[in-house]
């Protein structure tokens, strides 16, 4: 039996690919990092701290799929606890909020689904593949949806100093849908 499938050919949409840019000029994180991969956004975070990095968004379109990839090496002789969750503008719709704790760790529970931060031992590889973000990243329409960007944070618990933290890479891979309206 065949089953025939009615579309509006007027309206239809495109699933475009895109690598996540950031919200910053500064390029100031270690050189182990791919060209244009990060910002200054990473830099506190790159040397052992927390950070909130903006990524931006598309001008039209609406996010489908949103992933995030890191690759690193905790540091030598230290336990490194690391929570990743999505983050807030302030009014201004360009600063970071400062979250509490609590709210990190409810958010990095929202998308991981551990109600602990990932833990590694010393020396450990740091691997995070296509970790699904966009459950929590706001849509047009929902309160704290920014029109440029979007924040990912990443909080990180390193016991030395200085960190010896060694980030590889830091990726966000998304899809949009574009509507395509013909005449």
């Amino acid at each position: 039996m065949s089953r025939t499938i009615v579309s509006d050919i007027k309206r239809r949409t495109n699933a475009i690919p895109f690598r996540g840019q950031w919200f910053s000029d500064s390029l100031l994180v270690s050189n182990f990092l791919e060209d244009g991969e990060a910002d200054g956004d990473l830099t506190d975070f790159a040397d052992g701290g927390a950070a909130q990095v903006r990524i931006a968004r598309p001008a039209k379109g609406d996010l489908v799929e949103a992933r995030l990839t890191i690759n690193a090496v905790a540091p030598v002789d230290a336990p490194t606890t690391l929570s990743i969750y999505i983050g807030d503008f302030d009014t201004d719709g360009l600063t970071p909020l400062v979250l509490s704790a609590e709210e990190i760790a409810a958010r990095h529970m929202a998308l991981t689904g551990f109600d602990e931060p990932y833990f590694y031992g010393s020396q450990d590889n740091i691997f995070i593949d296509g970790l699904n973000i966009l459950p929590l990243i706001p849509k047009r329409g929902e309160a704290g949806f920014n029109e440029d960007a979007f924040i990912i944070g990443l909080d990180l618990s390193v016991k030395t100093t200085p960190a010896e933290f060694v980030l590889y890479s830091f990726k966000v891979d998304c899809t949009i849908n574009i509507a395509e309206i013909k005449s």
